[in-house]
């Protein structure tokens, strides 16, 4: 997910799916709806919630009767079992919780209400636990882990990113339901943690995209590609800024090349051999070549919940502020020459839409974006951006893109698209909240077509790209000053931030969804 918080007048915290640290817009709700004023912003990992309470009478794994036995057997060692371990019930566990439903495989002994990880029961043997913020749970503790690490976790658990520091030991999920691709996809037995892949480029393709993928959850870092004239395209040295995670999936890696047009000689035809270091048994590889001089992006809207606007699939074609949305949207894209093309709007079942239509929590968003579907059979249908629009997001964000660049071609995953809230249309004077929901949708589809923020706060972070200024001297208090102030990826919203650069244009251009 892309991160950044932001309040309208002025995380991806705790997830098992986000790893990449890029930034989402976030909007506190004020009544003033200036985005010009304060700004703050969270760096993926960091966990911005409130911690939750550990008051004796409101902390559930502390509570009260916890506490008292603390105290009265202090000549008596607390016996049990340490957070992570395997459970039938309470009394296995060191702190009397244990989650034993069918989704904790084997039982899952934990602390209820932590806020820090020393309130983690924890022993030498089985290792470190940490305290989470659990979608389902709260805040509990889970086994920490080292992601990568060859039987990190015990049957029915893998080590899922939690922070830069390392992982947690998360019962495994199916990350990706039926997926569509609508390409063909070839797969590989790795050798001594690599996996390596050959395939052909035709000498009319004008860019190319590589998704490299796997069933489950695991490890894969792109190491290099062998071009045709036996140079390399290494993704240690100049191209390193590709082989960052992705940040919703450890096992997906989605490649644009030529990246930017400082590695147009990247792009080559003939033969190729691309080399990846994974934790997987058996990677695939998808390729998808551009041949094609125009560039236009098809979108499958899905509006969640947005009745109270009179917004649904049946009247978005006619809905004024909605068709204003979308000209907005479309005006900003032209700057680069991109155009919008068809424009479905998919009808999602009832149940799907109550329980998703306000998102409470940043795991909500990609298990609603695995409803997508391809909109049709044809490689060209499948090349389609699926955006969600919920009703409300009420864990502080705009909008969030599943990737930069995300999986072009695929659907029916957790990382299959964009979502934006739709809690704005038709707010404000003078379309202030068709604006800005105009350019939060601008913001995540840059994203998931390859572009990162142009800075980040730290004043250290930038993107890649040779043509976008760069914030090196920042001023929190006065962002406005910031070289890069008024581009649509610099890291703060405001309705003044729409432009696009050649180079941010160029990488648009290159991602296949602008067919």
């Amino acid at each position: 997910m892309c991160r950044m918080r932001i309040s309208i007048r002025h995380r991806f915290s705790f997830s098992i799916l986000l790893t990449l640290s890029l930034t989402i817009w976030a909007c506190s709700g004020d009544d003033d709806h200036s985005l010009d004023d304060d700004v703050g912003f969270v760096d993926a990992g960091e966990d911005v919630d409130t911690a939750p309470s550990t008051d004796p009478d409101t902390a559930p794994g502390l509570d009260a009767d916890a506490t008292e036995r603390s105290d009265a057997d202090t000549d008596e060692p607390p016996s049990g079992d340490a957070d992570g371990e395997p459970c039938e019930d309470d009394d296995d566990c060191l702190h009397q919780v244990c989650l034993s439903d069918d989704s904790w495989p084997g039982g899952h002994c934990t602390t209820n209400g932590c806020s820090e990880d020393s309130d983690c029961a924890t022993d030498s043997e089985s290792g470190d636990a940490i305290c989470v913020d659990h979608p389902q749970e709260g805040a509990i503790c889970v086994r920490s882990c080292l992601t990568g690490a060859e039987d990190a976790c015990r049957e029915g658990y893998d080590c899922q990113h939690h922070d830069s520091s390392g992982g947690w030991c998360a019962p495994t999920v199916e990350t990706s339901g039926e997926i569509s691709q609508g390409f063909s996809v070839s797969c590989t037995e790795s050798n001594d943690g690599v996996a390596t892949f050959d395939y052909d480029i035709d000498p009319s393709t004008t860019s190319y995209f590589l998704g490299i993928t796997a069933d489950n959850p695991g490890q894969i870092t792109p190491d290099r590609i062998v071009l045709p004239d036996d140079s390399e395209i290494d993704f240690s040295q100049a191209n390193h800024f590709q082989a960052r995670p992705d940040f919703n999936q450890q096992s997906l890696v989605p490649l644009q090349i030529p990246a930017s047009p400082a590695f147009e000689d990247q792009l080559q035809s003939g033969s190729h051999t691309v080399e990846v270091a994974t934790s997987l048994e058996s990677p695939c590889l998808t390729v998808i070549e551009d041949q094609e001089s125009e560039h236009i992006i098809d979108l499958n809207i899905y509006l969640v919940g947005l009745n109270a606007f009179d917004l649904t699939p049946t009247t978005a074609g006619s809905h004024e502020d909605f068709q204003t949305v979308l000209t907005e949207l479309g005006d900003i894209l032209a700057q680069v020459d991109i155009g919008i093309g068809e424009i479905r709007y998919p009808a999602l079942p009832t149940d799907v839409i109550e329980q998703y239509r306000i998102l409470q929590h940043e795991d909500d968003l990609p298990e609603l974006i695995a409803y997508s579907e391809p909109p049709g059979e044809g490689e060209g249908d499948h090349l389609s951006l699926n955006i969600f629009m919920p009703q409300a997001i009420l864990y502080g964000v705009l909008g969030t893109s599943m990737g930069a660049p995300g999986m072009a071609g695929v659907h029916g995953g957790w990382f299959s698209g964009v979502g934006v809230t739709g809690e704005y249309i038709g707010d404000g004077d003078d379309d202030w909240g068709n604006r800005a929901t105009a350019l939060a949708m601008a913001h995540e589809i840059g994203h998931f077509l390859g572009l990162v923020h142009t800075s980040e706060l730290d004043g250290q972070t930038f993107d890649y790209l040779d043509d976008t200024d760069q914030c090196t001297d920042l001023d929190p208090d006065d962002l406005s000053d910031c070289p890069d102030w008024g581009n649509l990826m610099f890291f703060a919203a405001d309705l003044e931030n729409q432009a696009l650069t050649d180079d941010q244009g160029f990488v648009m251009q290159t991602n296949p969804l602008t067919k």
